[in-house]
């Protein structure tokens, strides 16, 4: 699928998840970033009051094993971003653990950089 201007949500475009590696986001990741963007990062965006940098999205499997990737990450599936923004760190994931919380369900990895947030099933939270 392409990566041109293709919205995702109101704040967000496919080619803002686009593997770094190029190849091409399938359709069901496609879905996937989508269902991520409603449900988790536009309420993100919302709770820190700006706008959201997405770090890293989608990967393929090869990018993934280049990158040092979790060998069962969610970011293959689609169904996360590690994103920051301009607010200080600790706002965007206090933000993002109020959010799973409300919704029951997700990922959220706190790391030096960037916040790692996900649409999982299960709950899920670290610091790395």
């Amino acid at each position: 699928m392409s990566t041109d201007g293709t919205r995702l949500s109101p704040h967000f475009l496919l080619r803002e998840f686009a593997c770094p590696c190029g190849c091409v986001t399938t359709p069901m990741a496609v879905e996937a970033l989508t269902a991520l963007c409603i449900h988790v990062l536009e309420p993100l965006r919302a709770d820190v009051g700006v706008a959201l940098h997405i770090h890293s999205g989608y990967r393929c499997l090869a990018y993934n094993r280049k990158c040092g990737g979790a060998k069962n990450s969610q970011h293959m599936l689609g169904t996360a971003a590690d994103v920051r923004c301009e607010r200080p760190h600790e706002v965007t994931y206090a933000a993002a653990k109020r959010i799973q919380t409300r919704r029951g369900r997700g990922g959220v990895g706190k790391y030096d950089r960037f916040t790692h947030v996900d649409n999982r099933k299960g709950k899920a939270s670290w610091q790395g």
